[in-house]
């Protein structure tokens, strides 16, 4: 199996390879500056909203850049998770 590697997030961000958690169904997605590596923050299921949504660690600041960048991120893996649950259920 290869090895997963991660993901660039518009200019300034990357997402490391999804952490996949026995028991849990969902991805956890931890997110980096592209130029020092700092953890910016991680990306989790938020099961109240139905959606991915990006956790900061403190005292981080973004652009609206980062911010849409992040936020079409968000939608696509919503989508793909909503759908790969949709594809389950037909089955």
């Amino acid at each position: 199996m290869g090895k997963a590697i991660e993901q660039t997030i518009g200019k300034y961000l990357v997402a490391l390879p999804p952490i996949e958690v026995k028991g849990r169904k969902t991805k956890i997605w931890e997110i980096r500056g592209t130029g020092n590596k700092a953890t910016l923050g991680q990306i989790y299921w938020h099961s109240h909203w139905r959606c991915y949504a990006f956790f900061p660690e403190r005292f981080t600041i973004f652009n609206a850049e980062c911010m849409l960048d992040l936020s079409k991120f968000l939608q696509d893996e919503t989508e793909k998770q909503k759908a790969g649950w949709k594809s389950k259920r037909s089955q």
